[in-house]
């Protein structure tokens, strides 16, 4: 069902076993619109293959150094907004997106060699790219950029901060 995935997760080899080229490495799987038992077993392979590797599977994006991306969605007004908020979270955390490829090139490193001296422009999926262009679910509003986002991000931030200190400030002359 994912492109590189079967092969990916299928292929350990004695060289590999011998070699954890993902030690250090934590990674948050974005799988969008899962829902067949053949893909939910895809996803199960990929996380005992990454912990073959010697990496490390998480389930929330603290602490990810990279998310990989395990949809077949190929149009960015089909992914759920869920899957677009996390892509954008993602981009503000500076935590890189990346396909299965990416986890297909760490496999093949030497011993000598490092997950994080891989350059990953050629492993992140070019969905990423269109859904952060996109920007919105309503395929009608005006596409924002990533700057835009993260903008919108710390402005709330701060909005919230400065709403709670006023909170704050209102209680403490009360009493």
């Amino acid at each position: 069902p994912f492109p590189g995935a079967t092969h990916a997760s299928s292929s350990l080899n004695k060289k590999e076993s011998n070699n954890n080229p993902l030690s250090g490495a934590s990674i948050f799987i974005i799988a969008d619109g899962i829902s067949t038992d053949c893909a939910r077993e895809e996803i199960r392979n990929l996380r005992f293959y990454i912990k073959g590797l010697g990496g490390m599977c998480v389930v929330t994006l603290d602490g990810a150094t990279h998310a990989l991306w395990v949809s077949t969605e190929t149009r960015p007004e089909l992914v759920s907004l869920e899957t677009r908020d996390t892509l954008g979270l993602c981009n503000f955390l500076d935590i890189p997106v990346v396909d299965t490829s990416w986890l297909k090139r760490v496999a093949g490193l030497g011993s000598h060699e490092h997950w994080s001296e891989i350059h990953m422009g050629s492993h992140v999926p070019a969905i990423v790219a269109l859904v952060e262009n996109h920007g919105v679910s309503d395929a009608s509003a005006e596409p924002k950029s990533a700057a835009t986002v993260r903008r919108k991000a710390r402005d709330a931030a701060s909005t919230l901060g400065e709403s709670i200190s006023e909170t704050y400030a209102s209680l403490a002359s009360e009493n």
